[in-house]
Order: C-alpha cells, then structure tokens, then sequence
C-alpha cells in the first residue's frame, strides 16, 4: 500500500475502503437533511449557500501531497523529504515517492541507496489569531546506505592532509569511519567527535 494517511500508519485496505463509505453515508445524509429543509422552507437559498460552505470548511478534504528534499548533507549521508499541509487537510502521501527520491539524492553524492529512519517531524509554519496551526510542514529523515563509491572518493582521499581544507578532512574522516561498519550507537559516538572537532 503506497498511502499513508496523517496518522503516520497505512490502513489495511478493508479499512480504507471502510473510511471511504463512512465519509458517503455522512455526505449522503446531509444532502438528504439539506433537501427536507429546503422543501419544508426551513432554508433561504443564502443560508442554503452558507451551510453547504460551512460543512465543506469544518470536515476538510483529503488532498494528495508530494514529497520533495529540504535538507541533507553529504558528509552525514542524510536526507530530509517534506511535505506541507494546511488546516483542515487530510494529507494523503506516497512514502514510496519520498524514498526514490531519497535514492536519487543519496546515488548522486555515491552511496547505494536510502532508508528511513526515526519517526517525522510535523512542525507548524503559521498560526491564526486563535493559536491554531493552519500552515504546517511533516519531514521525514532519510539515511544514505552504503559506502560511497571509489570514484568519488579517489579525489578527495590522493591529497596530503596539510592540502586538505577543514571540511575535506572532516569528510574524509567521515568516509574513514563509514567504512569501519560500527554498530550504530558506537558510529554515532566517533561521529560527534569529529563534528566537534
């Protein structure tokens, strides 16, 4: 199943299926609410017009985002993919499109591919008068896997140290310690030593 809706889980297909009538029986009842009380002048065609935009705004409606890259780094091998969402949205997203794009990402700077790795961040990006998010923006953190290929190396690792500037020793060190498959906790460790530095 290649959606996932904004709970952060992929819903068996029963489920969705099940969601999608849910959603038509609710429809379905207020059209046939909405007819009686026009037919029993209940409803001016202006109030008509102001309950159907009402419940349009207060159920919202599922829209289909796309993931595109806001952030990485070469040297960590890390990918953030994004998507934005506005109040009262249902984002529905493809994870698969975010770890392709991912594996380009992390193919061009010469590792294998990508995985993601711990959960999402959902941060808000505007709030209304009220406090309430109305603009926000999930990342999703991708890790490239494998070490980078030779030639893309070869370059870097041929200069003495002395010629190195500070980021390309960093990141030769980086590459050095990549090549060591450390258990993660431990990489971590040495990793942070070397940002210190």
């Amino acid at each position: 199943m290649s959606e996932e809706l904004s709970g952060g889980h992929t819903p068996p297909h029963g489920v969705k299926f099940q969601h999608i009538q849910n959603r038509l029986q609710i429809a379905r009842w207020r059209i046939d609410t909405t007819v009686y009380l026009l037919s029993e002048g209940v409803f001016s065609m202006n109030k008509l017009l102001f309950f159907i935009m009402l419940v349009v705004a207060v159920t919202g409606c599922s829209s289909r985002k796309d993931f595109y890259a806001t952030g990485g780094s070469r040297a960590d091998g890390s990918i953030d993919m994004a998507y934005d969402f506005k109040q009262f949205e249902t984002p529905i997203v493809d994870i698969n499109q975010a770890k392709k794009i991912a594996n380009d990402k992390c193919a061009v700077w010469g590792y294998e591919r990508a995985e993601a790795f711990g959960g999402k961040i959902v941060s808000c990006e505007a709030r209304n008068g009220f406090g309430d998010c109305v603009a926000g923006q999930t990342i999703i953190k991708y890790q490239c896997i494998g070490n980078i290929t030779p030639s893309n190396q070869a370059i870097v690792s041929k200069l003495p140290a002395a010629m190195l500037t500070p980021a390309q020793y960093k990141e030769m060190r980086v590459k050095a310690l990549m090549d060591q498959n450390l258990p993660y906790s431990e990489y971590q460790k040495k990793y942070q030593a070397i940002m210190a530095e």
